[in-house]
């Protein structure tokens, strides 16, 4: 972990003599705005599901909220996740993205210049799955044992957490990093004992007798979250185009909080080879406002709070992060009220409870 930091940190610093690709546009509208993804879809395909970002891009809605300015939107789909995207924005190659949590954490303590400007994407579980033949029943029993983690994202920092609950470390296991669709065919061909995932992740696996899912996250302080987040550059170039890039969010993010949208937006998202049904399972009977809301409440900053000391604690990162100095709510704070949405969405406290009196419409 200290050399995957140590070269990181490198390429923090060599960032800071490239050129922004925009500084030959206009000051007042860029050429192109660059937006990015944590992975990709079944097969490598450029398509993700679950937050708001993802909606906007499947429903084209930058596309139609910037073409009478001959703005080009630029998707970035990154296989390797959330560490992949942090070395994308320190070598000025996006603007915005969508991150989970432990990478945007990293990638701030390693000297990232970004800003939090919306929530989105929170409470997601986490599963546990072995082979279906396997002797593992329990955390416990992971002891010593292979367990595939994608390192660098908030899977890692999930797993750290839900291992710790047990008595565990890393340095327990056999933790092997392993991204993505890698780790669930490690799974099926017993490469590998145990996996760390999304629970959609399992569902193909478990369908076909390959693959048994022994734990899943229910607890707030064990549920992943994440964030929108731009460069602290472009924020400062193009605050007004700022400012329509998160209210184009904020219009996902009602749209993916809708429950009369429940069945049209797995669908929309299971373009991502996920597939409606396993969308549909994951989230059962949950509120999608719960996990779709952008807001920086409370319970995003606790969530986030937490996160950096656990990764200190954990030594996933080495230095400490002001949230509050982190975020740039005014964005969100504006589009909010352009779009009569301040009181739209629940506000919850750190304990992931509705604040009293803050009811969604």
């Amino acid at each position: 972990m200290k050399r995957i930091a140590s070269l990181f940190a490198a390429v923090v610093a060599a960032a800071s003599f490239v050129l922004p690709l925009s500084a030959a546009a206009d000051e007042g509208k860029p050429q192109v705005i660059r937006l990015g993804f944590p992975g990709t879809g079944t097969g490598n395909r450029p398509v993700l599901g679950g937050n708001p970002l993802a909606t906007a891009h499947l429903q084209g809605l930058l596309e139609e909220e910037f073409k009478p300015d001959n703005i080009k939107i630029e998707w970035n789909h990154f296989k390797f996740a959330g560490p992949a995207i942090n070395e994308a924005f320190a070598n000025d190659l996006l603007d915005f993205s969508y991150e989970g949590d432990l990478a945007m954490i990293i990638g701030k303590a390693a000297g990232l210049k970004v800003k939090v400007l919306a929530g989105g994407g929170m409470r997601l579980p986490v599963a546990v799955a072995v082979p279906s033949e396997s002797q593992i029943r329990t955390l416990a029993d992971l002891k010593g044992k292979r367990l595939a983690i994608a390192k660098g994202t908030a899977i890692q920092l999930a797993s750290s957490r839900i291992l710790a609950r047990v008595g565990l470390e890393e340095k327990d296991l056999r933790a092997v990093n392993v991204l993505g669709a890698n780790a669930t065919d490690a799974l099926a061909t017993k490469d590998i004992d145990a996996v760390v995932s999304t629970p959609s992740a399992f569902y193909p696996l478990r369908d076909r007798g390959v693959a048994r899912i022994i734990y899943e996250s229910t607890t707030p302080e064990l549920l992943i979250s994440g964030g929108f987040v731009a460069t602290e550059h472009f924020i400062a170039k193009y605050p007004e185009i700022t400012k329509r890039v998160v209210k184009v969010f904020v219009k996902a993010a009602q749209h993916s909080s809708d429950e009369a949208n429940r069945t049209a937006l797995f669908k929309l998202w299971g373009q991502d080879g996920t597939g409606f049904g396993y969308y549909k399972e994951q989230y059962g009977k949950d509120v999608l406002a719960e996990h779709q809301t952008p807001l920086l409440d409370d319970y995003w900053v606790g969530r986030f709070k937490d996160g950096i000391a656990d990764a200190l604690r954990f030594r996933l990162i080495r230095k400490d992060i002001d949230v509050a100095a982190w975020l740039e709510p005014s964005f969100l704070n504006a589009a909010l009220k352009e779009l009569q949405l301040e009181n739209h969405w629940v506000r919850y406290a750190y304990d992931g409870k509705p604040v009293k009196g803050l009811a969604s419409n």
